[in-house]
């Protein structure tokens, strides 16, 4: 099992503010690893990886973050494919937590990080792309014999529609908006930390250009 929770991970200057105000005063990146195969729709995809890191919209500070490897249990046995794409490790998720558990600690360092009068207004998930919050989490809690979702999770905003909204340009992913941006990629492509770290990056710049990350999504309205 292998959990970060820090205070400030960011090497990079903090981008400066601007004074636009945003819908929610904390934004969390979210970015799953699932088990997977090359060219083959993977049955029951299992979480792998469970990263978030917390983002303050007001000072544009990472406030924590938090990593766990997940242990699948229908798939147990990782793909040369997957571990090449994420970089984990068979003897990683064979040493990891069961999902319930994970994300029994996810639930508890989220509620911990934030102030205690926290309301659900105040936040929100930021994800690239729709499939973390709309289909992976869904069927992961479904193979888990139908595991209640937290309510903390119901809601996100998908970072590729915010972007093309606010330049007015295609996203075509995160590794393009970086580079349009002018942004390094930090650590490996397809590590869930490392991703949610880079779009936060991504994140914390629209912010400071004026950006209001107001495109919430929940699984009703995607639907």
């Amino acid at each position: 099992m292998s959990t970060t929770t820090t205070t400030n991970t960011t090497p990079t200057p903090t981008p400066t503010p601007t004074t636009n105000k945003q819908k929610f005063k904390y934004l969390i990146v979210l970015d799953f690893e699932a088990t997977c195969e090359k060219d083959v729709k993977f049955p029951n995809q299992e979480i792998i990886e469970f990263p978030s890191v917390i983002i303050n919209t007001e000072t544009l500070e990472t406030v924590s973050t938090f990593r766990e490897y997940v242990k699948p249990i229908i798939n147990p046995n990782l793909s040369k494919f997957c571990t090449e794409l994420t970089g984990i490790k068979q003897e990683t998720v064979e040493n990891a937590g069961l999902f319930p558990d994970v994300l029994k600690r996810h639930c508890d360092w989220f509620f911990e990080s934030l102030p205690k009068d926290i309301q659900p207004d105040d936040y929100c998930f930021v994800c690239c792309g729709d499939w973390d919050l709309l289909q992976c989490l869904p069927k992961q809690l479904k193979l888990c014999n139908n595991l209640a979702k937290p309510s903390y999770l119901s809601k996100w905003i998908n970072i590729k529609k915010q972007y093309t909204l606010f330049y007015n340009r295609p996203s075509y992913g995160m590794t393009n908006m970086l580079r349009e941006l002018k942004i390094e990629l930090e650590g490996r492509h397809h590590c869930g930390l490392s991703d949610s770290l880079n779009i936060s990056k991504i994140l914390k710049r629209m912010i400071s250009e004026g950006c209001v990350f107001d495109l919430v999504s929940t699984i009703k309205a995607v639907k």
